[in-house]
């Protein structure tokens, strides 16, 4: 369970949370300086109720996502001193981000297969994780719904395992095993 939530870290529309709450507290801290600086009574007894919900609400829905994030990282960088090394968890993001932007399909390239089932496929890739730890690496990929980019997928296994092989040599990989909702490829140190 603790991988799923190393997901939430290292996944790109989970740091536009983080990006979205930094965004609104600056909106709310700069709300709040100008009507104090020009005068504007912010006074909470002359607020009606629906005016302090809509004011107060991007703070707090920023707030909330902001400490989020602050607590699930801060439970990863702990599980990491305690059992592993901080640095593979650095380096289990960097993974990701490679093999996220290795994997990225490109819609003008290819003329046999649709578009759209490209554009899901592309979708689907950027929730790949890689979990890299001192004695395994453990690469997920989420299994589309749609056949053409499941095919897409299942026809570009052996590739993520040969670069994979090749950017972390002293890990053997295995083939990859279907889960219900993924593929998982293991590496095993040598």
């Amino acid at each position: 369970m603790r991988f799923f939530i190393m997901y939430n870290l290292i996944n790109p529309t989970k740091s536009l949370s983080v990006i979205f709450s930094i965004i609104s507290i600056l909106w709310f801290l700069l709300l709040t300086l100008v009507t104090s600086f020009f005068g504007v009574s912010l006074s909470l007894y002359s607020l009606g109720l629906w005016e302090l919900f809509f004011l107060m609400f991007p703070f707090v829905l920023a707030a909330s996502f902001f400490i989020w994030t602050f607590f699930l990282t801060l439970l990863e960088v702990i599980y990491r001193v305690a059992n592993d090394k901080v640095v593979n968890l650095i380096d289990s993001n960097r993974q990701s981000q490679y093999f996220r932007k290795f994997l990225q399909s490109d819609e003008s390239q290819t003329e046999e297969v649709n578009i759209g089932s490209i554009k899901r496929f592309n979708f689907y890739i950027s929730f790949l994780t890689i979990n890299v730890t001192e004695d395994q690496v453990e690469i997920l990929l989420p299994l589309p719904p749609r056949i053409e980019s499941y095919n897409i997928l299942k026809s570009s296994l052996p590739d993520i395992r040969e670069v994979a092989s090749i950017r972390m040599p002293s890990y053997t990989f295995q083939p990859a095993e279907r889960g219900s909702f993924y593929f998982k490829i293991t590496g095993r140190k040598n």
